[in-house]
């Protein structure tokens, strides 16, 4: 497999991990003192339970064939609904015939082992991300559109341990093929989670109990936040971004913004986390109002630390899910935790 196993290695490094936050990470400005609210937020308020992991493909098997030894006799992923916890399947290399689709040169191939070949039914916007985890063996995860040709028309290519986020752009099934770096008797063992992203401009309604599918570009028109449940949004290609500082600000926002409310009571605190899911660098401010999209926040922190604040007003709040970097956005998860006034 020289040709896939060349697109693999060239790819890899092309959908890495965006970690990390803007200027001045860290650093919470405006934020009030108050006692460390536990269990986090993200935690507490977790996604509905995934369904299925594989459903069954009513294809015969040839004899002597495993289910997913083939990309044309693969292991079918069932859809994950948006909402829901990743999907996790485990699988073992070493119970697969082996390569099956060679091509001119493959002896030579890094990626000539074994392979293991899932089908996922997709429709154009549809947002993931694959991850692939190595137990055993180096591995890595590649994405195809044509199965009659997986080495030509290669969707994404990367080594375990590095998430792929990927768009379909049109409807129809993408093969995931699973493979081992070696020769033809190289396997390993794994785990490759699914996770279904809400897709950009999906607004402000997902399924029950998994709360909203997206803040808001314009604050004005911002859904409310509910304490208890996790909030998803893509803000890639939001339309506002409140580029101006913060008064006292040590964080840069010169990226796109999200909208939420939230009613707050006197004396109770809140703590707010983001979760950006590696695809963007950024954080949260809380504004006294629409009217103060530029003024002095509340309160703000980078992703990387939860927002912890004690409301010094009845009443509600606006809150700003915000990017680093000017045109930079993408999915995200959001949740918040109160704990009531003495």
């Amino acid at each position: 497999m020289s040709t896939k196993g060349r697109s693999l290695v060239a790819m890899t490094g092309l959908l890495v991990l965006l970690v990390g936050c803007g200027k001045g990470c860290g650093k919470k400005a405006g934020e009030q003192s108050a006692a460390p609210v536990t269990p986090a937020a993200l935690a507490a308020a977790p996604l509905a339970a995934a369904g299925p992991a594989l459903r069954d493909d009513p294809a015969p098997l040839p004899e002597g064939i495993k289910r997913g030894d083939t990309c044309t006799l693969p292991l079918w992923l069932s859809t994950p609904a948006l909402g829901t916890a990743p999907t996790v399947v485990t699988g073992d290399l070493a119970g697969f015939a082996g390569d099956f689709q060679p091509v001119e040169g493959s002896g030579a191939s890094v990626w000539g082992g074994r392979d293991a070949f899932y089908r996922i039914d997709l429709q154009a916007g549809d947002s993931y991300r694959f991850a692939l985890r190595a137990k055993s063996g180096t591995l890595g995860l590649f994405g195809v559109r044509a199965c009659a040709a997986p080495e030509q028309g290669l969707l994404f290519g990367e080594t375990a341990g590095k998430a792929v986020f990927y768009t379909a752009t049109e409807d129809g099934p993408i093969w995931l093929g699973v493979d081992a770096k070696g020769d033809y008797t190289a396997a390993g063992s794994y785990e490759l989670e699914v996770f279904r992203l809400p897709s950009p401009g999906a607004g402000a309604s997902g399924p029950a109990g998994a709360g909203s599918a997206g803040g808001s570009d314009l604050c004005d028109k911002a859904p409310p936040l509910v304490p208890g449940k996790r909030m998803m949004g893509n803000s890639k290609g939001a339309t506002t971004q409140v580029t101006e500082p913060f008064k006292g600000s040590g964080l840069s926002w010169a990226g796109p913004d999200h909208f939420f409310t939230l009613a707050v009571k006197k004396g109770a605190t809140y703590q707010l986390e983001l979760d950006t899911l590696g695809q963007f660098a950024g954080g949260l401010y809380l504004l006294a109002d629409c009217g103060q999209v530029a003024g002095s926040a509340l309160a703000e922190t980078a992703a990387s630390s939860p927002l912890v604040w004690t409301s010094d007003r009845d009443g509600t709040v606006v809150v700003g899910v915000d990017s680093s970097g000017q045109g930079a956005g993408g999915a995200y998860q959001l949740a918040v935790l109160e704990r009531p006034a003495k």
